[in-house]
């Protein structure tokens, strides 16, 4: 089986556009997750810092 040297693509604007879109929403929702487990996790070391210190 030979191996073509060269390969033809086609990427038409619509594809492109859809694959932008899901790049930076997937960026966006990333950065929207990590705060909001930052703020979970920080919650809970506060409320345990308040039982300790009474």
């Amino acid at each position: 089986m030979e191996h073509p040297e060269l390969v033809l693509a086609y990427l038409d604007p619509m594809s492109g556009s859809l694959i932008l879109q899901a790049v930076i929403a997937g960026v966006l929702g990333g950065i929207v997750t990590m705060k909001r487990a930052g703020l979970t996790v920080r919650d809970a070391f506060s409320r345990a810092w308040k039982r300790i210190k009474g």
